[in-house]
């Protein structure tokens, strides 16, 4: 998204508002030595929750000029420099959410089963759309794992959600507005980015 900032009818600066960055699918082969089935779930699992947090933190090193604002990871900021924007992915939202005191569901089939309302009830806070999706995994026999009401990050508000097969720990890593993938927003997202890819 480009935010051009006109005088007298002529674009004098552009800022980026916000950058959606999607990892639309990951392949791989993998198995367990000992074809220990569990294992290999907890592997696929762990493998979807590390690529969901690349596509936060890539975007938030790789967007943010450290001469303008300061790094979240940082052991000396300098003072005076606001913080760098943050990207958002669904294991960053469900982190932030926890961070902030909200309840994070893990909705099971067997808890789905026992509270088919739960979507309706529990996740109320949630836009329409959000809600549809999570419903739909349900539906399909996914587990979902969704914190309590929407966040808000770097001037970002939504929701970040996790739709996972039970049998194979492959899944979804979405946030709202239907990306599997991750936003990036802030006033900062910068034109030295626009620079840096046209050398």
């Amino acid at each position: 998204m480009a935010n051009p900032i006109y005088s007298w009818g002529v674009v004098r600066k552009v800022s980026f508002p916000g950058v959606n960055i999607d990892i639309g699918h990951i392949r791989n082969i993998t198995w367990a030595k000992d074809n220990n089935t569990d294992a290999w779930v907890a592997y696929n699992r762990f493998r979807g929750q590390y690529m969901s947090g690349l596509e936060h933190v890539v975007p938030a090193h790789f967007l943010s000029a450290t001469s303008i604002c300061n790094l979240s990871a940082t052991s000396s900021p300098i003072p005076g420099l606001p913080d760098c924007p943050q990207g958002v992915s669904a294991v960053k939202a469900l982190s932030v959410a926890a961070s902030k005191g909200q309840k994070i569901y893990r909705i099971t089939t067997d808890i789905y089963n026992d509270n088919p309302g739960i979507v309706g009830t529990a996740l109320s806070a949630h836009s329409y759309d959000t809600q549809n999706r999570i419903q739909q995994s349900l539906d399909a026999g996914y587990e979902v794992t969704v914190h309590e009401r929407p966040i808000t990050e770097s001037g970002w508000i939504g929701a970040g959600y996790v739709a996972i097969d039970p049998a194979t720990g492959a899944g979804a890593y979405s946030i709202e507005g239907g990306s599997n993938g991750a936003a990036i927003f802030g006033l900062i997202v910068l034109i030295a980015a626009i620079v840096l890819l046209a050398i």
